[in-house]
């Protein structure tokens, strides 16, 4: 067998092996299968990286730096050429900066014709709403993208509207949500968040064996997973260590 074709069926064992390690849904496997080195690539490209969150560390540390330089070359961008592209990357930098009502007007403005229905502008429409306070809203257009595109950023997505229930006080249904994604889902984040919302729903014993459970997966992580992984392995030590102090008290 030729090297590529040896190194092909290597990434395709490594995707499979993945997939039923991460509790990834089984279709994913059938694309590997079906779709030699494609359906590997289309699983790292949909499934894997979307939810790796490396783009946004890279962000915050740039935002770190130079604050405002990147919203000035959107709305440069804008100026030049009012594109759906160029507006929605310039909502994308309003989020960024807090100014949520701008963002929610940019996405509207370019939801007309074959735009109506777009996945990002449903998608932005969420996170803008959400991060705003407005949950009802918020919810409306998650569940929209949702029922259109299920493929669409689907871990972003759904841990979103998991948030998004959360925010709206609808706990129960956002628990379910939260343990569904903690299935799925590449990072510890949805587990994290599933146990905080127990701490705060007096489920303590349930918290308690959510924040271990991340512990000992993340424990078993490569390091750079491990560091990539940093905030929501603190978070879960701080939760472990709350409950640890009520119980003394």
């Amino acid at each position: 067998m030729p090297f590529a074709g040896i190194l092909l069926a290597l990434i395709d064992v490594t995707c499979i092996a993945h997939i039923r390690q991460t509790g990834r849904p089984d279709y994913w496997m059938w694309v590997v299968l079906m779709l030699p080195g494609v359906g590997a690539l289309a699983y790292l490209l949909y499934e894997v990286l979307p939810n790796m969150g490396s783009s946004h560390t890279v962000k915050r540390i740039i935002k770190r730096i130079q604050p405002s330089a990147e919203m000035c070359e959107r709305l440069a961008d804008v100026e030049a050429c009012g594109s759906m592209a160029n507006k929605v990357a310039l909502a994308d930098e309003c989020i960024g900066t807090g100014q949520f009502d701008s963002a929610i007007n940019l996405y509207m403005s370019c939801k007309i014709g074959i735009y109506e229905h777009d996945p990002t502008l449903l998608y932005g429409l969420g996170e803008a709403n959400f991060h705003k306070g407005d949950y009802p809203e918020a919810r409306r257009w998650l569940q929209d993208l949702m029922s259109r595109e299920a493929f669409f950023k689907a871990g972003e997505a759904r841990l979103l509207y998991a948030r998004t229930l959360e925010g709206a006080g609808d706990d129960e249904a956002a628990l379910t949500q939260y343990e569904a994604l903690s299935q799925q889902y590449a990072g510890a984040e949805p587990r994290v968040r599933m146990g905080a919302l127990l701490v705060r729903m007096g489920r303590g014993e349930a918290a308690r064996l959510t924040f271990e459970t991340v512990i000992k997966n993340t424990g078993r992580a490569p390091k750079h997973i491990q560091r990539m992984q940093k905030e929501w392995i603190d978070q879960a030590r701080a939760g472990l260590k709350e409950l640890a102090g009520e119980a003394v008290h």
